[in-house]
């Protein structure tokens, strides 16, 4: 099977396989691979959850990444991560003056820049909106923190994946 041939970290180099599909390929294609993956022996369910962390991994990587780009040299950045009212909110925000009112509304568009002057494609904010709404979230920005919202989950039975600790006999560790 092929998902012998990749070796143990078969899903994750599947995962890996897939979010390199998340802004180039349509919804569609990325169905097929997925099925492909079954086809293949991978277990599916694993493979999505893998995806989806590294998608969101990459998101959030892009906003530091921004961050440390466009921020004071030498300044901080800071990561925050909450959860409150069913909503997950992962920040980044740097010391500096931020995006003004008529900057951030066109923030996340692709290809756009801001007025900098600094090297970039324009494409990282657009996959952080991408990545936050493909995953039933929004991305937004106010002054210089850019946040990920996602939906929460309340506990790990919300998630479609599964977790499976060894049998153990009462009273054994």
């Amino acid at each position: 099977m092929y998902a012998g041939a990749l070796g143990d970290n078969a899903v994750e180099r599947y995962a890996l396989f897939l979010t390199s599909l998340a802004l180039s390929a349509d919804p569609a294609e990325r169905r097929i691979a997925l099925q492909r993956a079954r086809e293949h022996g991978l277990d599916v369910p694993r493979v999505a959850i893998v995806t989806a962390e590294r998608t969101i991994e990459r998101a959030l990587d892009n906003l530091v990444q921004n961050a440390l780009r466009y921020g004071p040299e030498r300044g901080r950045v800071t990561v925050t991560a909450l959860q409150e009212n069913g909503v997950a909110r992962l920040s980044v925000s740097d010391e500096g003056h931020g995006l003004q009112p008529y900057e951030a509304a066109r923030a996340f568009e692709r290809f756009w820049r801001g007025e900098h002057g600094k090297p970039g494609s324009g494409l990282g904010l657009a996959i952080v909106r991408a990545t936050a709404e493909r995953h039933g979230g929004r991305a937004t920005v106010e002054g210089a923190r850019f946040t990920i919202e996602l939906p929460a989950l309340k506990d790990l039975s919300e998630s479609t994946g599964r977790t499976e600790a060894p049998n153990h006999e009462k009273g054994s560790p």
